[in-house]
Parts: structure tokens; C-alpha cells; sequence
């Protein structure tokens, strides 16, 4: 399984019936045991040089994307190959930093932190969530 380099999650995993092998996403032809990997972890920005290596290992058999968008990927990869995306993995977190940004906007928070940065204090009313209707739209999958 090759996964990129700079994803230490997968450098401590241990997954039964695989060899775990981290590539450079410039450079993955030097992967060493490319030739033999039947999977590939895709980082999470795929440029077509990528994509083109791809298609030249000969025992290919997944290419599992940590997002959910695969336009780089569609129509590209070859057959017999499937293509997996991050759908849902995300899907919580995302939910969670909206809520978060929204309670920092309502609440000013970049500008107490740049009072913060100048050494001051500037204490003032602002605006919550508390009594408010919130939607958030495509939070789930």
C-alpha cells in the first residue's frame, strides 16, 4: 500500500496482508516497492503527474482518496481499478469548525485577538447564537 509521505497516520498503522510503503507525491515512481502495490492512498491535492503514475503500476487494484471530490481522478483511472473517495470521512468535523467559525464571527473573536496581539483590552457586547435559528446546509452525507 503506498500512502504519502507526509500522512504519519499511516507510518504507525498496521493493516493485516499489507505492506505499508510512503511515497513523495512529486516524485512517486521512486516508491520504493511501487511495482508491487495494489493500493494508493492519494494525498489530498492529486496533480495529473500523480494520476499519470497511476496508471503504470501494474497491480493496481484501489486508489482511495482522502476527499470527496475525484475530478482529477475520473476517467483516469484504469480498468479494474476501483476508485474510493473520503466520503463521510470528514462530515462531522466540517459540522463541528461551521458551528466554531460562526460562533467566532458572531463573537468577534478576530478582534479581541488582535487587541490581544496589541497587548490590550477592549471588552464590548457582541451578538451569539443563544435564541437564534442556525441551519446548516450539507452537513451530513
Amino acid at each position: 500500500m503506498l500512502f504519502p509521505a507526509d500522512h504519519r497516520e499511516f507510518a504507525t498503522a498496521s493493516i493485516t496482508g499489507h505492506h505499508l510503503v510512503p511515497y513523495d507525491p512529486a516524485r512517486p515512481a521512486e516508491a520504493d516497492g511501487g511495482e508491487r502495490a495494489q493500493v494508493l492512498v492519494a494525498p489530498f491535492l492529486t496533480d495529473s503527474a500523480l494520476v499519470e503514475h497511476a496508471a503504470t503500476l501494474p497491480r493496481l487494484r484501489l486508489v482511495q482518496l482522502l476527499t470527496v471530490g475525484a475530478d482529477a481522478w475520473l476517467g483516469r483511472v484504469p480498468d479494474g481499478v476501483h476508485l474510493a473517495t473520503g466520503r463521510g470521512a470528514h462530515s462531522a468535523a466540517t459540522a463541528e469548525w461551521v458551528l466554531g467559525a460562526m460562533l467566532a464571527v458572531y463573537r468577534e473573536f478576530p478582534a479581541f485577538l488582535a487587541a490581544a496581539a496589541e497587548g490590550q483590552w477592549r471588552p464590548r457586547r457582541t451578538d451569539g447564537l443563544f435564541g437564534r435559528r442556525v441551519l446548516v446546509v450539507g452537513a451530513g452525507d
